[in-house]
């Protein structure tokens, strides 16, 4: 049976069997479908807002969309900022960082987006969790690092290549 009609059927009968089943299809059979990833997004949002859930239930569940924001990479970032936010407005970055609802997801999910100052504003200013900035700025300078170092290695022997080259001509020269 397909796997869509599965996730509608489980979903129409209670929320939490959708997200157990898109969990099982994204976690352990390796699903990696955008609109299986945006569909438990969805689910998450939704389970997260629904004030008839006890809180410490929407809590748990804000955790795993937030572990699910930071570990998948196949969900559209643009449509869950969109969901997460209350506004239409599509100046969202500053709408976004104003709007108090779901901010560590929002920070997370600006960061994929490559949204870095943005991401680290929520987590200074609005969060004011510092410990969790200076994480994300480390792991920000490391990435920075890691990359230029790769880029470093690149440059360097096509840099030595040239150097050398222009050496020999230059002894032909004189």
């Amino acid at each position: 049976m397909p796997r869509g009609p599965v996730v509608d059927y489980l979903t129409s009968i209670k929320r939490d069997l959708g997200i157990r089943y898109l969990e099982h299809l994204v976690n352990d059979l390796q699903e990696m479908s955008p609109s299986f990833h945006d569909r438990l997004v969805t689910l998450y949002l939704d389970e997260a807002s629904d004030s008839s859930i006890d809180e410490s239930r929407r809590n748990e569940v804000r955790e795993r969309l937030v572990k699910f924001l930071e570990e998948s990479d196949q969900y559209m970032p643009e449509r869950v900022l969109a969901k997460l936010s209350r506004s239409t407005i599509r100046s969202f970055i500053q709408e976004l960082i104003l709007d108090d609802q779901f901010l560590p997801e929002k920070a997370v999910v600006l960061s994929k987006m490559g949204q870095h100052k943005a991401a680290l504003e929520i987590y200074v200013f609005k969060l004011k969790n510092y410990a969790k900035a200076e994480r994300y700025s480390t792991s920000l300078h490391v990435l920075i690092k890691a990359t230029a170092s790769g880029y470093t290695h690149k440059l360097i022997p096509h840099q030595h290549h040239s150097i050398k080259k222009r050496r020999d001509t230059s002894s032909i020269l004189f």
